[in-house]
């Protein structure tokens, strides 16, 4: 509750107001208080051509073995504590699969890949995907290696991956107001949003596609 009010203060400030306005600041509060999340789908057609860009830095981007599951959750106590060494255990027996970027040995970058139907952590919607389909979610930046191209590295490390395993789709989404400097460098296109609304036992999701998407249920 006490980080709750914090960030709903730090919301509140003039500095914030004038910077994003009265909409986004209610819209931002909703989204603190779990009340109304909202993303923005984005969608990359595996058959076209992947882009050849070069990481600021020499990062090596793998599949995450079972024998270093210790070192991704202690990458995540440090940058995404809520994501614990059971959950991500749990993850990789469902059969997800999480590509990490390495740098002088140590994970600066993770982001998972889902397959079937899967449980968004942040929307707490099942998304049910096609046997052609794939979905990006939780990915994760160590702090002092932001844009520097961690991220970019390991997405042109998955969708090689998807496309040579033969995928056609892969999906992803972003969180307003945040914007992802990446996934428009490789071809990954808007193709709606979703909204999730949650007031006690009332819950409902507001949908607006933009051409094909996947089939969601809550």
């Amino acid at each position: 509750m006490g980080f709750i009010i914090a960030s709903i203060r730090q919301l509140l400030t003039p500095e914030s107001l004038r910077k994003n306005g009265v909409k986004q600041i209610i819209i931002s509060i909703l989204q603190i208080t779990t009340i109304y999340r909202r993303v923005i789908l984005v969608e990359r057609n595996l058959k076209e051509p992947i882009p050849t860009i070069v990481a600021k830095m020499p990062v090596v981007v793998d599949l995450l073995q079972l024998n270093e599951v210790e070192d991704l959750a202690a990458f995540c106590a440090r940058n995404y504590p809520t994501l614990t060494e059971t959950k991500i255990r749990r993850r990789l027996s469902q059969g997800q699969l999480c590509f990490q970027a390495r740098y002088n040995e140590s994970i600066v970058h993770a982001i998972w890949v889902a397959f079937g139907v899967f449980s968004h952590p942040y929307l707490g919607l099942r998304i049910h995907l096609s046997s052609s389909e794939a979905y990006l979610y939780d990915a994760h930046t160590a702090s002092e290696f932001r844009n520097r191209g961690a991220a970019l590295a390991s997405l042109i490390g998955v969708i090689t991956y998807l496309h040579d395993a033969g995928y056609s789709f892969v999906k992803s989404d972003v969180i307003p107001p945040q914007k992802s400097r990446s996934t428009p460098l490789l071809g990954f296109q808007v193709i709606g949003w979703l909204a999730r609304i949650v007031i006690g036992p009332i819950k409902l999701t507001l949908f607006k596609p933009i051409g094909n998407t996947a089939r969601l249920s809550s």
